[in-house]
């Protein structure tokens, strides 16, 4: 037998034995893991004594979804795979029957075991936490398990992505066991876009698109247009296959990322987190952020003198004449070089107000290169919005084609730049500000102080 096969005999092996250990836990314990619905039946039918076992939902909102390795075998690994001609060829009898036995086994669980909303249930039995985690291995090994029999049978094979690309968005409770996706700016990325057409606005304009994201689950279950309420915490199917679940992750990963870049740039400067020490950050040159302006861009302007100082264009500058060379900033205005560099430390073109120069420019090598592809990885995400956008609104296929695939490995990928980028950043910056602040406190003592 080929060795994807038997890995995924183990993997199936070990979605089994998570069922078992959720059967057994009802034995033991039968009415303490009723799925919320079914203990409030009970207890108004007169067959369950305790309403407190009516669980309260802790968390407001947010999608389960764990990337954990279960046992010796890592199912987020696009290595665990059927790709291989032999195995299509070949599918093993273990495999289709093993599937069978699966969907008996989750259609009886569905109807008794919180499978697809284990953050609900109770905290007050000491074994709470591990039937909870039985829950979550048999959600996700579920939905593995049916990628792969769905292979068995035919279909042609793609490489799951790697989820951990954008683990930094995991939440994780007290305990470390949840991992929670937090799907609502898809819900905030539909409804703007309903929002824009029916004010027959433009639906992808270049600047803040999809701002601001309205992220509100009061406003969105009132205000949503019920297609689209199939991606509210409430509504969506926990079980759906892995291709959809990825998918949405990356989707709502990306569109958080990118609303709230422009937040979040403003939100450090005014930080200061970018003035901490003219050791660890240096104000740029202009060279690093204008070009020199061509003899045909100063003619387009109609105009030949800097807006600032009137002085005329020229190939040198000269106090005498008059006279100074023109840089073409990044919003595409000429100012004289001399005076774009009396304007560096403020950092604001005088003609529109947007930034003459971005955080990268101010950031050494690296950690700039993080900072551009960043950027250049939310530019790339722009592209394929509308293509997102028109699947997001059809909903989940019914079968996920050569396209789909494509798009969910973009979209990973994406992903894994800016998170990796991001984490690179931050550090970087907690270093800096974490010297700082020692060679602050060095002084300090050295003065007598505290």
């Amino acid at each position: 037998m080929p060795v994807q096969a038997e890995e995924l005999t183990a993997a199936i092996a070990s979605l089994m034995d998570s069922l078992m250990r959720i059967d057994q836990m009802l034995q033991d314990k039968p009415n303490a893991y009723l799925t919320q619905a079914k203990q409030e039946k009970l207890w108004k039918e007169g067959d369950l004594d305790r309403p407190d076992l009516i669980a309260d939902d802790p968390i407001s909102s947010g999608f389960v979804y764990s990337s954990c390795p279960y046992g010796d075998h890592n199912l987020t690994s696009p290595k665990l795979v059927l790709g291989t001609t032999e195995l299509e060829l070949l599918p093993p009898k273990i495999l289709i029957d093993t599937a069978k036995m699966i969907e008996t086994e989750i259609a009886k669980f569905k109807t008794t075991v919180s499978l697809i909303e284990p953050h609900k249930l109770q905290f007050n039995e000491e074994n709470q936490w591990d039937y909870q985690e039985a829950c979550l291995q048999a959600a996700e090994l579920l939905r593995l398990a049916e990628h792969m029999v769905a292979t068995s049978k035919g279909k042609t094979f793609v490489d799951l992505p790697d989820m951990t690309s954008v683990k930094s968005w995991h939440k994780f409770d007290k305990m470390g066991r949840l991992k929670v996706i937090d799907l609502r700016p898809i819900c905030a990325r539909l409804f703007w876009i309903r929002n824009r057409r029916h004010g027959n606005l433009p639906v992808y304009p270049l600047q803040k698109r999809y701002e601001p994201l309205e992220c509100s689950l009061q406003v969105l279950n009132r205000d949503l247009e019920e297609p689209d309420k199939q991606y509210l915490p409430a509504n969506y199917n926990y079980l759906a296959p892995c291709e959809w679940t990825y998918f949405l992750i990356n989707v709502a990963y990306l569109t958080y990322r990118r609303t709230t870049w422009s937040v979040n740039y403003n939100r450090y400067l005014r930080d200061g987190l970018f003035e901490m020490s003219e050791r660890e950050l240096d104000i740029p040159e202009v060279s690093a952020f204008t070009t020199p302006a061509t003899e045909e861009e100063i003619e387009r302007t109609g105009t030949r003198e800097c807006p600032i100082c009137y002085f005329t264009f020229g190939p040198e500058h000269s106090e005498d004449r008059c006279i100074e060379p023109a840089v073409k900033t990044n919003c595409n205005h000429l100012i004289g070089a001399v005076c774009c560099q009396s304007l560096v430390n403020n950092g604001i073109c005088p003609l529109c107000r947007q930034r003459l120069w971005d955080i990268g420019h101010m950031m050494p090598q690296p950690m700039n290169a993080f900072y551009q592809d960043m950027c250049k990885a939310i530019k790339e995400a722009a592209d394929l919005d509308k293509q997102v956008d028109e699947i997001l609104l059809a909903g989940m296929p019914t079968e996920f084609d050569a396209d789909f695939y494509t798009l969910l490995h973009k979209l990973n990928a994406l992903a894994f730049r800016y998170a990796r980028g991001s984490d690179a950043i931050l550090n970087y910056f907690i270093e800096a500000r974490d010297r700082m602040l020692e060679a602050v406190t060095g002084v300090a003592l050295q003065e007598g102080g505290y």
